[in-house]
C-alpha cells in the first residue's frame, strides 16, 4: 500500500472506533462485549497502519538522503546562456 493508502485507511478506522464510542455514550452505557473487542480490533489495526506510514517515511528518507546535491553556480548559468552555450545539467 502506498502513504496515502494506509493514511486513508487509518482515517476510517478511525472514524468507526469514534462511531462505536459515540454509539455508547450517546444512549449512556457501556460498550457491550461485542463492541469492545471491534473497537479494540480497531485500535490495533489502527496502530499498524501507523506502524507501517512510518517505516515508509523513513524508507522515503533514507533514499531522500542518499541523493547529493551538487553544486550550482548562477553566475556561470548566467553566463552561459548570455554566451548561447548550452546548460549542463548543474545549471
Amino acid at each position: 500500500m502506498t502513504s496515502l493508502e494506509l493514511l486513508d485507511k487509518k482515517e476510517q478506522l478511525t472514524i468507526k472506533a469514534n462511531s462505536i464510542l459515540t454509539a455508547g455514550k450517546a444512549e449512556s452505557r457501556k460498550l457491550t462485549a461485542d463492541e469492545e473487542s471491534a473497537y479494540n480490533d480497531l485500535c490495533k489495526e489502527i496502530a499498524d497502519a501507523d506502524r507501517e506510514i512510518r517505516d515508509i517515511t523513513s524508507k522515503l528518507n533514507k533514499e531522500t538522503n542518499k541523493t547529493k546535491m551538487s553544486k550550482f553556480s548562477l553566475i556561470k548559468a548566467v553566463n552561459d546562456i548570455a554566451n548561447n552555450r548550452n546548460l549542463d545539467e548543474r545549471s
